[in-house]
């Protein structure tokens, strides 16, 4: 199958990221795998380069600004491109709302929201430079 373009997926361990990483992997893209530890995505990597793509595994924290770039340049100077993100780490609020503290509902905010936005706003500085 001819390469349609890469893909960056944050969260892509397991999961609904991992899903999305290999449905793109059928459909021709290759792939930049994100998680916090670059450990977890041997599996996710495994199934991709299985279906004949290119699967790149980056360590990236979504909350960190240094962390994002890097990410994005490490993506860019493998793959001289990218077309497509798939935001999908994130954190889940573990109690009642009534019970949630500040820390920790700053957290999922920094981290789903956040780090959504952040990991859209440097691909969107990449795609209109």
């Amino acid at each position: 199958m001819k390469k349609k373009g890469v893909a960056i997926v944050t969260g892509a361990s397991y999961g609904l990221g991992q899903a999305c990483a290999i449905s793109l992997a059928r459909d021709g893209f290759d792939l930049v795998v994100t998680e916090l530890s670059k450990n977890r995505l041997s599996d996710t990597v495994e199934k991709i380069s299985a279906l004949g793509r290119r699967a790149l595994p980056v360590e990236l924290d979504v909350c960190s600004q240094d962390s994002i770039d890097n990410a994005y340049d490490t993506a860019l100077s493998e793959f001289n491109g990218l077309d497509v993100l798939v935001n999908n780490a994130g954190i889940p609020l573990r109690r009642l709302a009534i019970n949630v503290l500040p820390d920790e509902w700053h957290s999922v905010m920094d981290t789903n929201l956040g780090g959504s936005f952040f990991m859209s706003q440097r691909l969107a500085k990449y795609l209109i430079s």
